[in-house]
């Protein structure tokens, strides 16, 4: 009961440091740039990922303008497929 208890107290402090973290500011900034929507499908309350649009090594990897907000779905599809992908306007 102790472990269970213990786990449950971990993971709010987990999430509340993700958020502090610097990375967590940004996923939060920039999806709250995007509308909170996938800027593929534009589906909205579903769990968002940042997406790279220029290899991570040809850009700071913090650019906000080489960055945008899709749910998991669209994000295995922009890495599974060779295709051009429309990307929504915000």
């Amino acid at each position: 009961i102790l472990d269970d208890l213990h786990g449950l107290l971990k993971t709010p402090w987990r999430r509340l440091h993700w958020r502090m973290s610097a990375q967590g500011r940004l996923h939060a900034r920039l999806h709250r740039r995007d509308g909170h929507a996938c800027r593929i499908c534009g589906a909205m309350g579903q769990r968002l990922e940042l997406h790279h649009l220029t290899p991570e090594r040809t850009t700071r990897p913090d650019d906000p303008s080489a960055l945008i907000s899709v749910c998991v779905s669209c994000h295995q599809q922009l890495h599974s497929q060779a295709q051009e992908i429309l990307i929504l306007p915000r």
